[in-house]
C-alpha cells in the first residue's frame, strides 16, 4: 500500500502527460490492497468494543450508517458535471 501511495505522489510531482493514467492505476492498486488487508475491519471492530448485549444492534447501526453514507456518495457522484 505504501508503494502505491508513494508512486501516486511521484507521478503527481513529475507532471508528465501519462500522469492522470498513472495516478488512477496507483489509486486502484492502493484501494485493492487496502480492501484486502484493512477493508473488513470496520465490519468487525465496532461490535466487539462494547459490551456483549448490544453487539447485534451495534452491527446493525454500523451497517446502516455505512450504507447511508455510501448512498450519499453514490448520489453525489452519479453524473459527471456538465460542461
Amino acid at each position: 500500500m505504501g508503494l502505491a501511495l508513494g508512486a501516486t505522489g511521484y507521478w503527481m510531482n513529475i507532471d508528465v502527460p501519462a500522469t492522470p493514467n498513472a495516478v488512477v492505476i496507483c489509486v486502484i492498486i492502493f484501494n485493492a490492497a487496502f480492501g484486502y488487508s484493512w477493508g473488513p475491519l470496520p465490519w468487525l471492530y465496532p461490535p466487539e468494543v462494547g459490551p456483549r448485549e448490544p453487539s447485534h444492534p451495534s452491527r446493525l447501526m454500523n451497517l446502516f450508517s455505512r450504507l447511508c453514507l455510501l448512498l450519499i456518495v453514490q448520489k453525489a457522484s452519479r453524473y459527471p458535471p456538465q460542461q
